[in-house]
């Protein structure tokens, strides 16, 4: 996969040598990018992570000793090369009918027990393409067919040296989705329906994982955001349910299930205030079963109908803010920001079977969690060089019948980070044919 990757790319390399600067809507346009990353991590306390811990998600829960000492509580470094990326982007000039076709393929290396290359991103658009206005604007009806960000995730990430993005604070997922966009020059509306591959809903049992992808009905979300010249703000509602299962087993004997659903809403808002140097940044999620975020979330049964189970999902909030002041137009620049992220468990409307019965990614007994970060980049054309302090606190405890916790104590976790990125991008022009 490796080698046909850079076979592509070195096969397109020579048609640049015919490239056109032509305005892009008469020409057909390819474009590179990337990035190589170096990181080096430092925890105090054992992880919930994906990536060989680099992909940070909150410390595990305590986990005592004879004597009462937290055998969780161990310092480590990590020094990964291992996250480089590469993605090529496609686009068509504008056809007749104002009609432009484009797509994107994106892969990187993941760092697993062995590093693998991975398929991120891959999609196709259609874009019809209308003059807007007096002063060169454009309307754009756009729908995209592919595996790409889930909305609620590209709204707006924040800018941190850990490639985490904010997570769990922040939705991090890519699905696989059919996306429309409406976008005027200060106003864009979103529909999507989304279905879920690499990030999941937990399951009830390791029998019925692939269930946890299979729909009868797509993920279903509308947003609308409006954009000024130093504000952009926005809000995105979803529906989806679930299928948890469709077979159990009883004594001993097979049995199928039907009508078992899982139903969840969720509901996001942000704010995005910026200026030359200064970027403030603040977004909140009120959401049930959002675990296919990397979110510390699930669902619990609540009952019993025949072989099927009843669901509850779990309700919780994640906001977080970021602030960020970079100079520019200078040889040698500088990026400086402060993050902060909180979560809170509300539980479940209707009470569990049992404390067994409940399922949550990472784990079911966090009542709250917050985060604390200071971020600097040093940054020399397309290499930048960033420092990062964090801490994570989670207060975990018992967990009750309603999904809350009591009896809560915290858990924390120190990380220091520095990164060693180096970015590249280049587009080429091509002539009509």
């Amino acid at each position: 996969m490796r080698k046909q990757v850079l076979l592509l790319i070195i096969m397109m390399l020579p048609f640049a040598a015919f490239a056109s600067r032509e305005n892009e809507d008469s020409v057909y346009t390819l474009g590179l990018y990337g990035f190589l990353d170096n990181i080096m991590c430092y925890d105090t306390h054992e992880l919930y992570s994906v990536a060989q811990e680099l992909f940070y998600i909150m410390p595990q829960d305590r986990r005592l000793d004879a004597d009462g000492n937290d055998l969780n509580e161990v310092s480590r470094g990590r020094f990964l090369s291992l996250t480089t990326r590469v993605g090529l982007t496609f686009q068509s000039p504008v056809y007749k009918g104002n009609v432009r076709l484009g797509g994107k393929v994106e892969t990187d290396f993941t760092a697993g027990s062995v590093a693998h290359l991975q398929v991120r991103h891959a999609n196709a658009y259609v874009d019809f393409v209308r003059p807007y206005g007096n002063d060169g604007g454009k309307m754009h009806h756009r729908l995209t067919v592919g595996q790409a960000f889930h909305p609620m995730t590209d709204n707006m990430m924040p800018d941190m040296v850990s490639i985490n993005t904010g997570a769990p604070f922040a939705p991090y997922s890519r699905t696989p989705q059919v996306r429309y966009n409406f976008i005027m020059p200060s106003f864009k509306l979103t529909g999507a329906a989304l279905w879920k591959f690499q990030f999941t809903s937990p399951v009830v049992s390791a029998e019925n994982n692939a269930y946890s992808r299979m729909h009868e009905v797509p993920e279903l979300l509308l947003g609308v955001e409006y954009g000024g010249s130093h504000l952009k703000v926005g809000a995105q509602g979803s529906w989806m349910t679930i299928r948890p299962r469709t077979e159990t087993v009883v004594e001993g004997e097979t049995y199928k299930v039907e009508g078992e659903h899982c139903d969840s809403w969720t509901a996001q808002a942000y704010l995005n205030a910026y200026n030359r140097h200064w970027n403030f940044k603040i977004e909140s999620m009120y959401g049930e079963n959002v675990a296919h975020h990397l979110m510390c979330s699930g669902y619990a049964v609540t009952g019993v109908d025949g072989y099927a189970y009843e669901y509850s999902p779990l309700r919780m909030s994640n906001t977080w803010a970021e602030i960020s002041y970079q100079t520019t137009n200078l040889t040698h620049n500088g990026m400086f920001a402060v993050f902060g992220g909180y979560m809170k468990n509300f539980g479940t409307t209707r009470d569990a079977l049992s404390t067994d019965m409940v399922y949550a990614k990472w784990a079911n007994n966090v009542d709250q969690m917050f985060r604390a970060s200071a971020i600097a980049f040093y940054i020399y054309h397309d290499l930048k060089v960033g420092l990062e302090y964090e801490y994570t606190g989670v207060y975990y405890g018992d967990l009750q019948r309603d999904c809350t916790v009591d009896n809560t104590y915290l858990v924390g976790n120190h990380r220091a980070s520095l990164v060693i990125h180096y970015d590249f991008s280049h587009k080429w022009h091509f002539g009509k044919k």
